[in-house]
């Protein structure tokens, strides 16, 4: 079945999709960001427990809102135990030409965020490219327990040579993150900031560059 189609086009500065509750579960949802306020969310996230399934966060999806640097995709505020699984957190029909995250957290502390398998994309330009942070953490009270990362891949899709970081986060994080088996197209490193990162398996995909086991069969 497909994902249901959400869009909002409102230029006030409130959330496209809230989520205040406790204990839910979505599936199969399609947010579009098509919003041109420099304060606007598009998806807000401030209730514990919940869960997200194969779904797509479509971030900054217009001219408008792709040149903004303080909009924000999805937005972790305040909440404990938030899951992703197989979610899409970006795209790239739209050029993007400033830096806001994919991902923020804050201001409020968050705990025990849990993602796997999840793709971070943006297409960026060359102004945007440099200061673009997939995820973004405000401030480094902001994570206050354990961010796991299960295969992530961050892709940037504008493929130029000044490549982001995946993630901007404190030298002081209260928290800390683990990051396992992440993958990274045309970015950079995965943080400004490793102090408080654990990273197993990070691999090497520069163009031409390949990993895995080989089987090469001696055919005669």
């Amino acid at each position: 079945t497909k994902g249901v189609p959400i869009t909002m086009t409102s230029a006030t500065a409130t959330g496209l999709f809230v989520v205040s509750g406790d204990n839910n579960t979505f599936h199969n949802i399609h947010w579009s960001h098509l919003g041109t306020s420099a304060a606007l969310i598009s998806v807000s996230i401030t209730g514990d427990g919940n869960t997200f399934n194969d779904s797509q966060f479509n971030n900054m999806n217009n001219a408008a809102s792709a040149d903004e640097a303080t909009m924000k995709g999805v937005n972790l505020n305040g909440c404990n135990n938030t899951s992703f699984f197989r979610c899409t957190i970006g795209g790239v029909e739209t050029e993007r030409t400033d830096g806001a995250a994919d991902l923020t957290i804050g201001p409020d502390t968050i705990t025990d965020l849990y993602m796997e398998d999840c793709v971070f994309i943006a297409k960026l330009d060359a102004a945007a490219d440099a200061d673009h942070a997939f995820i973004e953490q405000v401030a480094d009270a902001d994570m206050g327990g354990v961010g796991y990362l299960v295969r992530p891949t961050f892709i940037n899709a504008g493929g130029i040579a000044a490549n982001p970081d995946a993630m901007t986060i404190g030298a002081a994080t209260a928290g800390f993150w683990l990051i396992r088996d992440p993958l990274l197209v045309y970015v950079t490193d995965i943080a400004d900031n490793e102090e408080m990162v654990w990273v197993t398996n990070r691999h090497d995909t520069s163009p031409g560059k390949f990993e895995g086991i080989a089987i090469n069969p001696d055919v005669t």
